[in-house]
């Protein structure tokens, strides 16, 4: 049976947060959004700090970003911007080393499953050079008002939900991630790893989990 590895996305094969970069292109893009943007900065960044609200926070700037486009128009914004991504010509980068690592989990038959916070419309268009190989599972979102909010939010416990909901069980064998909010998929593999991590984080997560952590230095 093939082993199974869970990567997280945004500053772990990523060099910055995917979701932010490509709503921050959008509101900076256009006039009315940066308004808006600007009046509901305050209370989006303010929930954005408490993890039961950050759904709230999030929907706030991801509908802010998508407001007024029919469906055709923001999958075009992501294809855009997906575009403008392999190009190099956004803020987001991979860490070489990150996909190296990736592709030497493929190369060595195992299935590779990216498990992220971002939407995962956006996610599966990073990955389109890997569509035959990995598996992406991310948050959903949903129409409101004219635009897009988060509908159910993969992050922290939910990941592991969506994994098992998506038929690779409860446990893995490969699990990397950056942040000690993804200490439920670090503690349910058999050999973890936090990717750039600083010592407060590497501290913390090691107290939840002290045998199975490896810090990586990723660039």
């Amino acid at each position: 049976m093939s082993k199974i590895v869970v990567f997280d996305l945004d500053k772990t094969l990523l060099a910055v947060d995917s979701t932010e970069t490509w709503i921050r292109e959008q509101i900076f893009g256009s006039p009315y959004r940066f308004a808006m943007g600007v009046v509901s900065a305050p209370l989006g960044l303010m929930l954005m700090h408490f993890p039961e609200k950050r759904k709230f926070g999030a929907s706030i700037f991801l509908w802010i970003a998508t407001v007024g486009l029919n469906e055709s128009q923001k999958m075009e914004s992501i294809e855009q911007f997906n575009q403008r991504f392999h190009a190099g010509l956004t803020k987001s980068y991979w860490f070489k080393d990150g996909i190296a690592v990736l592709e030497e989990h493929i190369q060595n038959g195992h299935k590779v499953i990216i498990v992220t916070a971002a939407p995962k419309l956006l996610a599966e268009k990073l990955f389109e050079p890997w569509k035959d190989e990995v598996a992406v599972i991310g948050s959903t979102v949903r129409a409101l008002w004219g635009g897009w909010i988060s509908d159910r939010l993969c992050r922290h416990s939910e990941k592991c939900n969506f994994l098992m909901e998506n038929g690779f069980g409860v446990n893995w064998d490969f699990a990397y991630s950056d942040s000690e909010d993804d200490i439920p998929i670090l503690a349910a593999a058999e050999k973890a790893y936090l990717i750039n991590a600083s010592r407060k984080t590497t501290k913390r997560v090691q107290r939840k989990i002290p045998s199975l952590i490896e810090n990586l230095v990723w660039k």
